[in-house]
């Protein structure tokens, strides 16, 4: 205690302005906080159900308690902070207050608000460092490639094994239209080039030709919407001049759901286009073999890979080999289950799965038949008594089990994982950080240059000035059916008004009171006023034009920090002129 009070008393000696923003305490206050909750997350992860508990790493933090805990410590310190804060004012009070100090100031009070809320960075730290600490990188890469490679095999979704997912061979992928009637040959399929027809539909597959489309947008650039650039439309709306035909009759056997179809990627994460081309090659090659021996070591490899995730299922090797259909050249037979089914399910589901046998009946021949019946039973083998047929009869064998294959949450344990080892900055939040702590921190600084009377009027004034720009905007809306653009036009002039009227009754010394307010809304119509003007720069744009002007391109791009530039700027000359403002008399 000893301690903190001389290092109070040093400071109040030699930085007034640090001894009463408590500027040292609350830093040192931030850094304990941070090193606290980078703890609490490293401590968060044990196993792989704990990194799968959120969809992304922000979860962690914005999904659990962790997020009411680090608001609630925010809250209780700040509040104790401004307690103290406030007890002081420099124009109150006989300590030292130097030129320029008010906006150094102000930019102490930011830094304490903005290291004090910002928990969730060292949170996030903590638990991507656990991540990588558990999990190494090229090791789980390596699974997921096994997962790809086996995906072929997990038969979850019919769709998935159609033909327009197909990737491979050349001249896969195509893209394909289609239609049920004669009418539409001709409208909807250039009848011209190869089509066919397949259980009474017409279908054409084919490939845009994007060097055309770009050459007739490039000349032909004022009669294209932006919505078309990727298709097959152009001025003259004929649907057939940007299709490379291709004839597929060779794969007509594959307009049935197939294997052969398959190209999905089941986890992508820190997969390439590269590993993506060599996996549906992969499995081409795979099937084209027709080798029971080389599918079933891949299921094997599966059967580790599942025991290593907690994958939950009740495959097995002979009935999923079944399902897999190579004795009818693979094509689809029905889906394995996403999870266990209930008791109720599995009565329901399982005549669904069965195997197609067949069995040796031994029927004896009936004493005196018809010459008919006897033509029958020759048809059939005989055993070597000659009293008997063989006969071969196809039956239904259920599995015991309705086959199911539960991944849970693995694709989203390799998510997170990836993204530890691939972390971008999440300056969405950073963005409203820094705005909260702008926010605080100006309404901390015109307290303490003005007082709560004036903030309370600003207030009012405030929201008499939104109603009053509402009320304009409606009128030109619901009466004089202008544009929007009127109504941006309108904000945009109502909060440079606010500016302009505070730097008149700056230089005017108009009533001290009214300067005051006028000056508390100008500092917070400062970035609407950056904000409204892009928004009726882009209005005024044609729709094409908004997504290639260089300005809009540039304000996308670095629009948030020359906005809080702007803002600070206005803070900055505000404070330049607020001890002349309280010089004047009431």
């Amino acid at each position: 205690m000893k301690t903190i009070k001389k290092i109070n008393k040093y400071l109040v000696e030699h930085y007034p302005l640090i001894w009463n923003t408590r500027l040292v305490w609350m830093l040192a206050l931030a850094v304990i906080l941070h090193l606290g909750f980078f703890i609490a997350g490293f401590l968060s992860i044990n196993s792989q159900e704990n990194v799968a508990a959120h969809y992304t790493l922000s979860g962690f933090y914005y999904d659990s308690p962790a997020l009411l805990i680090g608001s609630l410590i925010s809250i209780v310190s700040l509040l104790l902070w401004i307690i103290y804060y406030l007890k002081n004012n420099a124009f109150k009070s006989l300590y030292p207050f130097k030129k320029g100090k008010l906006f150094l100031q102000f930019c102490i009070t930011f830094v304490i608000l903005f290291t004090n809320i910002t928990h969730y960075y060292s949170y996030k730290k903590g638990v991507v460092t656990k991540i990588k600490k558990l999990y190494d990188w090229n090791e789980i890469d390596t699974d997921i490639k096994k997962f790809n490679n086996a995906a072929i095999f997990f038969l979850k979704n019919r769709t998935n094994y159609d033909i327009e997912e197909k990737q491979y061979p050349h001249p896969f992928p195509l893209e394909s239209v289609s239609t049920d009637s004669k009418r539409f040959l001709g409208v909807r399929i250039d009848t011209t080039k190869p089509y066919l027809k397949y259980n009474d539909k017409y279908y054409q597959f084919y490939k845009l030709d994007k060097d055309l489309i770009a050459k007739d947008i490039e000349n032909n650039a004022h009669a294209f919407d932006d919505v078309y650039n990727k298709k097959e439309y152009a001025v003259d709306r004929n649907p057939f001049r940007y299709r490379n035909v291709y004839d597929v009759t060779p794969f007509k056997n594959l307009f049935v759901p197939n294997l052969y179809n398959y190209s999905q990627e089941f986890i992508d994460y820190g997969q390439t286009n590269t590993d993506s081309k060599k996996r549906v090659k992969d499995y081409y090659n795979l099937l084209s073999k027709k080798d029971s021996n080389s599918i079933e070591n891949e299921l094997k490899k599966f059967f580790v890979l599942a025991e290593k995730y907690n994958v939950k299922h009740n495959l097995n090797i002979k009935d999923w080999l079944y399902l897999i259909n190579l004795e009818n050249d693979y094509k689809y037979i029905i889906n394995i289950k996403d999870r266990k089914p209930d008791e109720y399910q599995e009565e329901k589901f399982r005549y669904s799965y069965f195997k197609l046998k067949t069995r040796i009946d031994t029927i004896a021949i009936p004493i005196n038949i018809s010459k008919k019946e006897q033509l029958y039973y020759d048809r059939f083998q005989k055993t070597e008594d000659r009293k008997s047929i063989l006969k071969e009869t196809e039956y239904e064998e259920y599995f015991k089990e309705v086959p199911y294959c539960d991944f849970g949450n693995l694709k989203t344990f390799f998510k997170n994982v990836h993204s530890s080892y691939n972390t971008k900055f999440d300056v969405d939040s950073l963005y409203v950080f820094i705005v909260m702590s702008i926010l605080v921190a100006l309404l901390l600084f015109t307290f303490k240059t003005t007082s709560i009377r004036n903030i309370l009027l600003s207030a009012v004034a405030a929201c008499v000035v939104m109603i009053f720009g509402i009320l304009i905007i409606y009128i030109l809306d619901k009466y004089l059916r202008v544009d929007k653009t009127i109504g941006i036009l309108a904000a945009l002039l109502i909060n440079i008004s606010l500016v302009v009227l505070s730097i008149i009754g700056l230089t005017r010394k108009w009533k001290k009171g009214f300067v005051s307010i006028l000056f508390t809304l100008a500092q917070f119509a400062i970035p609407l006023i950056v904000l409204f003007s892009i928004l009726y720069y882009k209005q005024i744009l044609s729709y094409p034009q908004r997504n290639k002007d260089p300005y809009v391109l540039w304000f996308d791009e670095y629009g948030f920090w020359f906005t809080i530039v702007v803002w600070i700027l206005g803070i900055f000359l505000y404070s330049k002129s607020i001890r002349n403002w309280r010089a004047w008399t009431e």
